[in-house]
């Protein structure tokens, strides 16, 4: 999801709720504090590296003793007026956990806990649907 679409989907929720749109710095701020939550709850597939002595990521958490760990995601940037604004960049996280981070949000928001509740279900989907993907080695069949 580009940052544009993720913010229009923010600001029409909260147009919905006849609330006060958030400024860019607050939004950018809730977005990363959600990504950072769903990051603890799940592996985001596009954060997780390899250690390695080329290392340039800071490393939010490990995921196993090989080596392997979640980088922290790039902060968004929703203010039109910085210089490293782009619309067109993509939320740095999962496309199926873009949802649950817009929830996250929107709960963080409002204290609404139906958005929270709507975030926890996709991450549960992401992780029924993803399960294994880091746990286990990969089956290399070039090697067979």
């Amino acid at each position: 999801m580009t940052i544009k679409a993720f913010k229009d989907l923010i600001l029409y929720r909260i147009a919905e709720k006849n609330l006060h749109s958030p400024s860019d710095e607050m939004l950018n701020y809730e977005t990363y504090e959600a990504m950072l939550k769903i990051a603890n709850d799940c592996y985001p597939i596009n954060l997780i590296c390899r250690d390695g002595d080329d290392r340039l990521e800071r490393v939010f958490r490990w995921v196993n003793d090989k080596g392997i760990y979640l980088r922290f995601p790039n902060l968004p940037i929703f203010n039109e007026d910085d210089p490293k604004y782009n619309p067109n960049t993509h939320i740095d996280f999962d496309e199926p956990l873009n949802y649950a981070v817009l929830n996250e949000v929107l709960f963080r928001l409002t204290l609404e806990k139906i958005y929270r509740q709507i975030s926890d279900e996709v991450v549960s989907n992401y992780i029924a649907n993803s399960k294994n993907v880091i746990m286990e080695p990969r089956y290399d069949r070039a090697r067979k």
